[in-house]
């Protein structure tokens, strides 16, 4: 069940090895991404240099680190203390000196932001959410909206789908791949969020869609290094778990190998981001 799930999930983002697997190997989000976040942001009356942003399942730091420079104060939230743990070291790293005391990473979730003690009452401007929102308890994350963020504010949520790979005979070995992890199980249940592209879930946000935005950034990649980012997949991890089979990720590899000139040559990856942007009422009904 669902709940299951995500139990399990957790487990998987508690892993220290797969923390920094994440954080080395996911896919970087264009500035295009973060330009359609800021001129959203202006669009709505908020003035960036006074706002109060909440990235909410932080991970290890992809999106918040970009937000920074960005706003005036930067919260990141997530479950897992050890993704919480490696983007706060993310923003010791990549973060100047003059803005580390602007933003901090703690443990919080869509049913609990986290927020404690004299920051209990926390009210935010923006809250984001990068390939996250499959995971959330939406009637929990409603009513944790409606207590910090400020009437008038934003929920800024984006999610990318299966990578689009050339040469074409890759690109058909990655969706034999994925299809056969869906097809016996291995796929947690909320993946069908990504496949539809947030369309359904969307409609459980309890403020109305201002805009939706799609990107296609481009990039070339080495094999190894997009093989290793499949071994973030949860899909992989839960069939490793189930089955005993450690080589599904070699033997993917070294088939792509032999279109790739032994693998010297890179990959293509189109990465499909489909983006919606929520405002809640200045006026609450």
């Amino acid at each position: 069940n669902s709940f299951c799930t995500l139990l399990d999930q957790m487990a998987h983002w508690q892993d220290s090895s797969v923390s920094s697997r994440y954080s080395t190997y996911r896919p970087e989000y264009p500035a295009e991404l973060f330009e359609v976040v800021r001129r959203e942001v202006a669009a709505a009356g908020i003035d960036a240099a006074m706002a109060t942003v909440l990235d909410l399942g932080c991970g290890t730091g992809q999106a918040m680190v970009p937000l920074v420079p960005m706003f005036q104060r930067v919260y990141g939230a997530d479950v897992s203390a050890t993704q919480v743990e490696a983007c706060n070291a993310a923003l010791d790293k990549k973060v100047p000196a003059e803005q580390r005391g602007k933003c901090s990473a703690h443990v919080g979730g869509a049913s609990d932001f986290g927020f404690s003690g004299d920051a209990a009452d926390t009210v935010v401007d923006v809250v984001t959410v990068a390939q996250a929102m499959h995971w959330f308890d939406m009637p929990a994350f409603a009513k944790q909206l409606d207590r910090h963020l400020r009437p008038g504010g934003l929920v800024v949520a984006w999610m990318y789908g299966l990578s689009e790979l050339e040469p074409a005979p890759c690109d058909a070995a990655l969706r034999r791949l994925d299809a056969m992890l869906m097809a016996d199980g291995h796929w947690p249940v909320e993946r069908k969020h990504i496949d539809d592209g947030y369309r359904q879930l969307s409609q459980r946000v309890p403020y109305p869609v201002e805009s939706v935005h799609t990107l296609r950034p481009v990039e070339t990649r080495a094999l190894d290094d997009f093989v290793a980012y499949l071994s973030t997949w949860s899909g992989v991890n839960r069939y490793t778990a189930a089955t005993g089979h450690k080589t599904l990720l070699e033997e993917w590899k070294a088939e792509q190998a032999g279109h790739l000139n032994g693998g010297k040559d890179l990959l293509r990856v189109t990465l499909p981001i489909r983006m919606y942007v929520f405002r809640r009422p200045r006026v609450l009904l």
